[in-house]
């Protein structure tokens, strides 16, 4: 229990009794404070991962163990570890056929942008109608499919700490 005695205390309300309010260690201060170091960017830098890596592989190969896979989750920020990572060829052609019920579908299947307006820069996804309407020049068109690749390609590359500082930010979490 000595872990939790630098920890301050916070009042919690009790939501059976409204009137009443527990006093509770707060055991999410020291992660909190913490968090803030994941900004300084002296520590880290961009990894760009393979179409078969993992974050358990990326970590093995950065840090000597997978067991630190934890620590691409925090400094991203991103908490499923399956979805919120770029999936594997394979991975992502069967989550392209469950979403959209085959590749062929997704390929033949768009999605219309075109400008919200003259004074703004700022793009709007239309239906197909808007958009064969439009005059707009710098309206475009994506298939669901590429879509899909994009996002995955988006997500390939992760933030991940310098090795020469992971056991300080593994003590320090």
């Amino acid at each position: 229990m000595s872990y939790f005695t630098p920890f301050n205390y916070v009042a919690y309300p009790d939501f059976l009794d409204p009137t009443k309010v527990n006093i509770m260690k707060n055991i999410t201060s020291r992660v909190i404070r913490k968090l803030s170091t994941v900004d300084d960017q002296t520590l880290y830098y961009l990894y760009t991962m393979n179409d078969h890596e993992s974050i358990e592989t990326v970590s093995n190969s950065l840090y000597g163990t997978p067991n630190y896979y934890w620590t691409i989750i925090v400094i991203n920020k991103l908490y499923d570890k399956f979805y919120d990572f770029t999936l594997s060829n394979n991975q992502l052609t069967d989550h392209i056929v469950g979403k959209y019920g085959s590749l062929s579908a997704a390929q033949n299947s768009f999605r219309y942008y075109i400008k919200a307006s003259s004074y703004t820069n700022t793009i709007v996804e239309v239906d197909q109608t808007t958009y064969n309407n439009s005059t707009d020049p710098g309206k475009y068109s994506i298939s669901y499919f590429d879509n899909e690749l994009t996002i995955n390609e988006d997500k390939r590359t992760v933030t991940v700490i310098h090795p020469k500082y992971i056991n300080q930010f593994v003590s320090l979490f």
